[in-house]
């Protein structure tokens, strides 16, 4: 399995600390506010990589931390007029309840700043004592001239640093890129005792801490968004490794490409972001998911409700091929004399697919490429059964099983729940019985629930009405306008049956002609 390690600027061979053990540290949230959609990249990202690293056998210890303390949590606060930790708590349950949302699982560990103060005093009492470190009117910032190896994530060198970055000049400070490890406590803000005063730790401190309590040194994989490679994981380097004067901290780093607007980063700052919740709130998890897989995670991603729809069409075109391949089988096939005879093509293209899928996910988590060899198959199935759809034989039929199987598990692989069997809702009212005739027809799985809404059945008794059909009930009035609609076929009434079909379709039913009849499906987007 190769991975693309920011520090050595290469693909490299994952070769865990431990046998069949990784262990990985990501930056978790600063929970001033609600996360946006760009924030959300991230963590999916990860998410999705923890999966497949189980999903190859690997027992995952993933920390992500929770940012509890901060410059940005205390504006916010000011600006409620609450106290911080009312905040920190408000949003981390917010960003817990997104995260479930998007189905992205929470961590091994989600350890806290503020649970961690004790050990963030100690690292920044040892860096003063390795001369790493100096105080100053109750700040203690980290000289990073004293640390020879600072800028080697970044690759760039102090002076660079110095030209391209923008800081602000403290007279008090030894370089102007050395960067606090505690500041001295100001009115109104959180504090903790400390050997320099009252303060709280800055930010970077805080990641080094957490993450070498749980993970200990040389961990497998630290990783966040890009644009935490500088400053933050610059400064977590050198706090690691000059603390304790063993390397590597860590062995690889991963960082995700940003997620853009209009070709700019999507972020609060900037006023151009889309919350998280909002997007949750019309687009279905999976739609988003696609969206956010459908790009290498390295690369940046242009976000726009247009590519949402895209998207959620793609969804859509998987959910209707398994639709297809629960119709193509719901009857006994014919049966012949030799068990395994007939087309093997489907097979072979499982095989394919699923080969293709390992060999993009292991090079780098290619999620981009992984999609590919899923729609490849979806293809492939979608030929099969219009291929066989007169005479389905034994095997074929455990062909087309085999491949709805293999898609719904590879998907499954990256967090897209297409569930055991496709679960479509296409209406809201009175839910059916599971054995009655509408219920067979649909072919939906037991627990789908499967009704009209009142537009929805007003529409159909207008078109009842229309061509003289009486009914009572959602589900008799569709079997008798079907029945309505196979006699004007026999009777090569083509006006009246096209009429039928097209008003199904405007209330989200797809009427369709099979050699084995009438079939009807939810309409599913693409």
């Amino acid at each position: 399995m190769l991975i693309y390690n920011t520090l050595t600027r290469r693909k490299e061979e994952l070769v865990p600390r431990e046998e069949g053990k990784v262990f990985i540290y990501a930056c978790g949230p600063t929970v001033y506010n609600f996360i946006h959609i760009g924030n959300a990249r991230t963590f999916l990202n990860f998410d999705v990589i923890r999966r497949y690293l189980e999903f190859s056998g690997y027992e995952v210890i993933f920390v992500q931390n929770i940012t509890d303390v901060d410059d940005k949590i205390i504006n916010q606060a000011n600006a409620e007029g609450v106290e911080a930790s009312e905040v920190a708590a408000k949003y981390t349950a917010a960003f817990e309840e997104s995260m479930s949302a998007l189905r992205v699982r929470p961590p091994t560990m989600a350890p806290k700043a503020t649970e961690h103060v004790d050990g963030m005093i100690e690292m920044i009492g040892t860096l003063i004592d390795r001369g790493y470190a100096y105080s100053v009117d109750g700040d203690v910032y980290f000289e990073v001239r004293k640390f020879s190896d600072y800028g080697k994530l970044s690759g760039r060198s102090l002076e660079e640093m110095r030209a391209g970055e923008r800081v602000d000049v403290d007279p008090r400070k030894r370089d102007p890129m050395d960067f606090a490890l505690w500041k001295s406590a100001k009115p109104g803000e959180p504090s903790w005792e400390s050997p320099w005063g009252a303060g709280r730790p800055g930010w970077h401190i805080e990641c080094s801490v957490m993450s070498t309590k749980y993970l200990g040194y040389s961990f497998d994989i630290h990783g966040g968004a890009a644009d935490l490679i500088f400053p933050h994981h610059e400064n977590e380097i050198a706090q690691a490794e000059a603390a304790t004067g063993k390397k590597p901290f860590v062995r690889i780093w991963m960082h995700g490409g940003l997620l853009n607007v209009d070709r700019q980063k999507m972020a609060k700052s900037l006023g151009n972001f889309t919350l998280l919740k909002d997007v949750l709130a019309r687009y279905d998890v999976n739609a988003i998911r696609m969206l956010m897989l459908g790009t290498h995670y390295r690369k940046p991603l242009d976000f726009s409700n247009l590519a949402l729809d895209e998207a959620k069409a793609k969804v859509g075109r998987i959910e209707r091929s398994l639709l297809d391949a629960e119709w193509a089988v719901r009857e006994e096939p014919v049966v012949e004399a030799v068990p395994d005879a007939g087309d093997t093509s489907l097979e072979k293209a499982v095989a394919g697919a699923e080969s293709a899928f390992l060999g993009e996910m292991n090079d780098d988590f290619n999620t981009a490429g992984a999609l590919g060899a899923i729609f490849d198959l979806v293809a492939a199935l979608n030929v099969f059964i219009k291929d066989h759809s007169r005479t389905l034989l034994p095997y074929e039929a455990e062909q087309i099983r085999a491949a709805a199987k293999a898609i719904r598990e590879l998907a499954g692989v990256l967090g897209l729940d297409l569930g055991s069997a496709t679960e479509i809702s296409f209406a809201a009212s009175v839910e059916p019985e599971s054995e009655s005739a509408l219920w067979k027809l649909l072919d939906l799985p037991e627990g789908t629930k499967a009704r009209l809404e009142e537009t929805q059945f007003a529409l159909l008794k207008a078109l009842a009405d229309e061509h003289g059909v009486a009914a009572d009930g959602d589900e008799r009035l569709i079997l008798a306008l079907l029945d309505r609609r196979a006699r004007s076929r026999d009777e090569k009434d083509w006006s009246t049956a096209d009429h039928i079909r097209q008003r199904f379709a405007e209330i989200g039913l797809s009427l369709e002609d099979t050699p084995q009849g009438q079939r009807v499906v939810p309409r599913v987007p693409g």
